[in-house]
């Protein structure tokens, strides 16, 4: 019996989100030494075959979602201006570039099951400027960037004190003002991608003292950016390789004022969450971040008992 209009269309969207869910996944990379195949756009491990990427290109717009063919022989990269480009096997059956209405561009890709095509979704564009407070669309698109550009950030369409932390993150890599607003000039930043680590190799953290950012590293690439605060000059946060030797996920908990669920690396300095996070050096020692991050760190194991920890 044919699909309606209506099912066809339900349809559609469930694929599209788990496009994006996977997408999303891809900002996560596995925990492993080397890549079997790839380069600084698109990596593949284990089974996945690279079948070749952007990363030659001078793109005008960033790449913002992917999607495989139904075989696993090639694959389909968007760019945020609706520019499709196809990679193996997956052919090319158009492009919505030249087409976005303004202040729209793409969000991501899929592909329907057993057929040849692809959607293309389409949202609100990153815009500037926003700031703490705002709400909406155009924040959900400053926060899928940020992603995209391993900046951590929750995905909740507000601009609450993650998001700030967040681009604040952003304007400290790229040598900005620090005010945690999203201006024009931070956009541009948030552009140019996620920072490059130190190391060239390995799975590690960074704590990056001048620029006052966490990079936690995988396969010698940052897997993701985190906004901090050091040791102020009196109480400095010691420069050095040190590894994670003691931890505590339950402190703090029950203490607004607290080390949060803190993991120690060099004596009783540690990676820590807490209530106040200047954009500054203000600790007495630890790396303060936010209690959330601090429960992504957990969350996601970034930063296990006996990993590496480079302060530079």
């Amino acid at each position: 019996m044919a699909m309606s209009k209506s099912a066809e269309a339900r349809r559609a969207r469930a694929r599209l989100a788990g496009a994006l869910i996977v997408a999303a996944s891809l900002l996560v990379p596995a925990h492993v030494a080397q890549a079997a195949g790839g380069d600084d756009t698109v990596f593949s491990f284990g089974d996945a075959r690279f079948f070749g990427s952007t990363g030659s290109v001078a793109l005008r717009s960033p790449i913002v979602g992917m999607a495989s063919t139904p075989g696993g022989r090639g694959y389909w990269l968007v760019a945020s201006d609706g520019g499709v480009f196809s990679f193996g096997d997956a052919r090319f059956f158009g492009s919505a570039a030249g087409r976005m209405v303004s202040g729209r561009s793409a969000l991501g890709i899929a592909v329907p099951s057993g057929r040849n095509g692809y959607w293309l979704l389409a949202g609100p564009a990153l815009r500037a400027p926003l700031r703490a407070g705002d709400s909406g669309a155009a924040v959900a698109a400053l926060q899928r960037s940020l992603l995209a550009a391993h900046y951590w950030v929750a995905a909740t369409g507000v601009y609450d004190l993650v998001t700030e932390q967040a681009v604040t993150a952003v304007q400290k890599v790229h040598g900005l003002p620090r005010s945690g607003a999203f201006d024009q000039a931070t956009l541009s930043a948030l552009l140019a991608g996620a920072p490059v680590p130190r190391s060239t190799s390995g799975d590690l953290t960074e704590v990056d003292l001048s620029r006052q950012v966490v990079i936690v590293v995988r396969g010698g690439r940052a897997a993701w950016i985190v906004n901090v605060s050091t040791g102020k000059p009196s109480t400095p946060t010691h420069v050095g390789v040190f590894s994670v030797n003691r931890q505590d996920p339950n402190r703090g908990a029950a203490c607004s004022g607290c080390m949060y669920r803190p993991k120690y690396f060099d004596a009783g300095r540690a990676f820590h969450g807490y209530i106040s996070v200047p954009p500054y050096a203000a600790s007495h020692g630890c790396v303060r971040m936010t209690n959330a991050a601090m429960d992504f760190l957990w969350s996601a194991d970034l930063v296990p008992f006996g990993s590496r920890v480079w302060v530079y």
